[in-house]
């Protein structure tokens, strides 16, 4: 289970000076909780929440000036937060703001916490300060935003983390597999009639393990619905995904093995057939995973019309 959370909060703006309407700045930020950091980790909100920081500039001149990390004043947090203890925690890809009217800067906020058993359980707050004022002219404006951030509840959480971490990594390396080829083309299809796919394609299928470790694999002929995916442009999704057959369905391949497989195709002998473009999905799942795997080939049928 991922513990990780955010959320988004109103937006909140400061005006440093407003003497002219050509000054201005907005953010896509505003106010942004995150939860259960892991101490001693490296974060990028870009990544884990899918949300840089963009100051835009919404004036009509030029604008130039900074963006600074601000530890706020205990009294100014939100219930039960607390400032960060250091600067340093939280960091800016780039400070510099120099852009034109309606002119966008893009920077990744990265938040580190000291991997110290005291930082665990805990909730901070620090803000985000842009400021920027026209290029020909005194006046300015400042957008303040805020990031509150909480870390994991114990150490046996690091722990139970960093397990996850491997099995995750362990499931990537066991990704290394494929069907071949991924995709199947077949002309001028009788119905009634059985075919062996390889032979009328002029191909062999195979199962390809590239792994270092014996692996046990299934295909299976599936619906367009259970693929989660929609026929090609031209084609329409087989109406029954049981016309096509294997040989067999569960294989066992030894480390860094290509096994040749069987596949067969009939279609009814109906009128309605004819002429049509059917795809079908051919799913294969990487067995016995503690979290399923599946990749996926196709065979692409053009009847006889």
């Amino acid at each position: 289970m991922n513990l990780r959370k955010f959320y988004f909060l109103p937006v909140s703006f400061f005006l440093v000076a407003g003497l002219s309407a050509g000054v201005g700045l907005s953010v896509k930020f505003g106010s942004v909780q995150i939860e259960n950091l892991l101490p001693g980790e490296i974060y990028n909100t870009r990544e884990i929440v899918n949300l840089p920081f963009s100051v835009t500039n919404s004036g009509q001149e030029e604008s130039v000036g900074n963006m600074t990390i601000v530890i706020p004043k205990k009294k100014e947090c939100k219930k039960d937060f607390e400032p960060i203890e250091d600067i340093t925690w939280v960091q800016l890809s780039d400070d510099v703001i120099d852009l034109r009217p309606g002119a966008i800067k893009v920077v990744d906020i990265i938040i580190r916490v000291p991997d110290e058993p005291e930082y665990y359980d805990r909730k901070f707050e620090v803000y985000i300060e842009a400021v920027a004022r026209a290029k020909k002219g005194n006046v300015a404006t400042g957008v303040l935003s805020r990031l509150y951030f909480t870390t994991v509840p114990t150490l046996e959480e690091k722990e139970k983390r960093k397990k996850q971490k491997r099995e995750r990594e362990q499931i990537l390396a066991n990704l290394n597999y494929d069907f071949l080829p991924g995709k199947v083309l077949l002309f001028e299809v009788k119905p009634g009639k059985r075919y062996d796919v390889g032979e009328k394609a002029g191909k062999t299928l195979k199962i390809v393990n590239m792994n270092d470790e014996k692996y046990k694999y299934r295909l299976t002929s599936v619906s367009s619905k259970d693929a989660n995916q929609s026929a090609a442009s031209g084609y329409e999704a087989v109406p029954d995904p049981g016309w096509l057959t294997f040989e067999k369905d569960i294989f066992d391949l030894d480390e860094n093995t290509i096994l040749p497989v069987k596949v067969f195709l009939k279609i009814p002998k109906e009128k309605e057939h004819y002429g049509k473009r059917y795809q079908f999905f051919i799913r294969v799942d990487l067995l016995e995973q503690k979290i399923p795997v599946s990749i996926y080939a196709y065979v692409m049928v053009q009847m006889e019309k």
